[in-house]
């Protein structure tokens, strides 16, 4: 949406190098308009259930724009590059049908408490980015040995103060534990958009951060999710039961983390990868 955006605005400005959509529109095109028609084009291609209230916003957000010829220069050039990017990503891996199977022993990732879920999106890590030439571009290391020192100290801090029992972790700390559980999605959509309306940006400034954030956020999930599989590396509410695969280590039949686990494997963190 964010890419839609950009190149439709970016099309009548002549600012920036384009991404999708290198066609010129007209000088006069209202930029708002294509701004505005871009974004409900895109959503309503992948989220067609919810094309009424999508429609409303759109005719809400449009009757702001004075209606005459640069008005519908903008919507159409707002459509065009919307359908450019339509196009250009068709059959990308977005929810594509991927199948991971889990591992076994110490270290791999299974299914984890309460509701043993099957593992979400092995899709996106395998999705076709938009900057970077494969998801497998920036992989990171592996995570560490379990009989390194540094897993030890690693386990026992989450153990010790990870723990929905923890009588060590200070309110502050649990305070900053529940916040790093939100999805990334939601948190980082608050933060960006005050990063626009703190800094009163316009519609042009606004379309061309918009789209360095998002494209920026998609490859950093789309690469995390890539080494997240390819790793498969286990949870602490499946590792601390069974005692971090180290005899150095104290096993906690009955530990519990202070927030629901995702159903993915642990390394490397979605929540670090995004920031």
């Amino acid at each position: 949406t964010s890419l839609a955006v950009y190149d439709a605005v970016n099309a009548i400005s002549g600012q920036y190098q384009p991404f999708y959509y290198r066609f010129a529109g007209p000088a006069n095109a209202s930029i708002g308009a294509a701004a505005v028609a871009a974004a409900h084009r895109i959503l309503v291609n992948y989220f067609p259930s919810q094309k009424t209230a999508l429609d409303t916003q759109y005719t809400a957000s449009l009757a702001g724009v004075a209606d005459g010829g640069d008005k519908n220069a903008g919507v159409a050039v707002g459509e065009a590059a919307a359908m450019a990017i339509i196009s250009a990503r068709t059959s990308d891996g977005l929810e594509a049908n991927v199948t991971y199977l889990p591992g076994s022993g110490p270290g791999a990732w299974i299914a984890t408490p309460p509701a043993y879920a099957a593992p979400v999106t092995p899709w996106l890590g395998q999705m076709r980015p938009f900057t970077m030439k494969s998801a497998g571009d920036f992989l990171p290391d592996g995570p560490v040995a379990l009989t390194s020192e540094p897993w030890k100290r690693d386990y026992n801090l989450t153990r010790l103060y990870g723990g929905a029992a923890s009588t060590l972790r200070s309110a502050a700390e649990t305070e900053i534990g529940i916040f790093w559980t939100e999805h990334t999605g939601q948190q980082y959509a608050r933060a960006f958009n005050y990063l626009v309306t703190g800094n009163s940006l316009g519609v042009e400034d606004s379309a061309r951060m918009m789209a360095m954030l998002w494209t920026g956020y998609a490859d950093a999930a789309i690469g995390c999710f890539n080494a997240k599989y390819k790793y498969g590396f286990w949870r602490p509410v499946t590792a601390i039961p069974d005692g971090g695969g180290n005899s150095d280590l104290t096993a906690d039949a009955t530990w519990l983390p202070l927030g629901t686990t995702p159903a993915h494997p642990e390394y490397p963190a979605a929540h670090a990868c995004i920031t």
